[in-house]
Parts: C-alpha cells; structure tokens; sequence
C-alpha cells in the first residue's frame, strides 16, 4: 500500500509541476517509511528521550559491543570506532579504522556494526550485545522481513554474523551513552590504516574512559 500511494503522489506531483522523488527511487522510498512507522515484536516501543544517556555494562559474562561512524567529507573517507568492554567495564579490545566514505550515513552506521561484529568474532567472544546510537540501524536490524534498503544487504551480513554468536543481543543508546566508540571513530581520520588496542584505548581517549566509569558511580 504505501508503494502504491508513493506512485499515486508521485503522478499527481508530476500533473501539478510539483517536486518528486525519481521513479527508480519509489521502492526505496516506500520501504525506508515503511519501517519507520511499524516495528516488530523485538523492537523496543521506548521514546528516544528514554534511552539510555550513559553507557552501563553488560551482565555478568557478556560483552558489550559499541559501535559509531563518523564521515570526513572534505577527505572522502569515513571513519569506524569499535569498543569492547566486559561486565566489570574493563576494556577487552579497542579499534579505529578509516574507510573510503559511502553515500549515506546509515551506510557508514552499517558498516561499523558490521565490523564490529567481525572483530567480536575475530577475538572469540560469544555472548555480545552490539550497542549504537542510531535508532534508524536499530530498526533495520529489529524488522522481520527483508530489508529493501540500499544498505540492506549490511544489515543481512550482521544477521548472518550474529547466527555465529552463542548468545546476541542489540541495544540502542543515546550519543553521550556512545562517547568512547564516537571518539575513536573520529580518531580513525588521523590513521593511515586501521589500529586495535588489546585492554586498552588510545592514551589520548583515556579521560573518555574515565567519563564512563565516573558515570557508573
């Protein structure tokens, strides 16, 4: 149905002289609302404003799993921050990687949830729960059917992944929730390739650290 009334807006937009969206974006388009509006059972109904505003650890042996992208537009590339932290809030392993920029920047979100799955699987952890910022990434990952997006073949490559895990779980945070894997993924521009910190973080993301822990207190 909303194909349909996308078509049938699209041609009346046209009658009238007004702007619309080009044919070969309607289905998009259509999906793109589509998902906005309905979520499935697995989504959580919470309003934005009562997410989380602080990062919490995870439960008692699992590992949370955050994730961030930030785009440099003037260089062309994007960047990818990864963070993993145990139950006691003790970094296991930190990454920053640069990327070539894709067109949006729900790609760039995609991707860093894709990479950070990989890397929870690279270092052998089994029970994850993969953290991030973007609600819109959070709803891909929580819809039933097929993602029709053009960056929903990522969003099957973190489901496929995910099936790799022992125990998966996703949640959404707000930025300030976020600060440590936004900064690395800012930090991944000054990179010439990507760079992982084993129990650490880099020695100038520190104070971002003991932000988190302060918070916990």
């Amino acid at each position: 149905m909303v194909v349909l009334w996308n078509l049938w807006r699209r041609r009346n937009n046209l009658r009238l002289g007004k702007p619309t969206i080009p044919l070969d974006k309607v289905l998009e388009h259509s999906w793109e609302q589509r998902f906005e509006s309905h979520s499935s059972p697995l989504t959580s109904t919470t309003p934005t404003t009562k997410q989380p505003a602080r990062w919490t650890p995870p439960p008692d042996h699992w590992y949370k799993l955050n994730f961030d992208g930030a785009t440099f537009a003037d260089k062309d590339t994007a960047g990818i921050g990864i963070m993993v932290r145990n139950s006691d809030g003790l970094v296991m392993a930190s990454l920053a990687q640069q990327i070539p920029l894709p067109p949006s920047v729900i790609e760039v979100e995609t991707l860093a949830a894709r990479r950070a799955l990989e890397f929870a699987l690279e270092l052998g952890f089994e029970r994850i729960i993969l953290e991030g910022d973007s609600e819109s990434l959070d709803n891909a990952l929580k819809m039933e059917c097929r993602n029709f997006t053009m960056y929903g073949h990522l969003v099957q490559d973190i489901i496929f992944l995910s099936t790799h895990l022992s125990e998966f779980k996703i949640s959404l945070v707000r930025r300030q929730g976020n600060n440590l894997a936004h900064s690395l993924a800012r930090k991944s521009q000054f990179l010439s390739h990507m760079s992982v910190w084993m129990e650490d973080v880099p020695p100038d993301l520190l104070s971002v650290l003991e932000a988190d822990f302060t918070s916990l207190q």
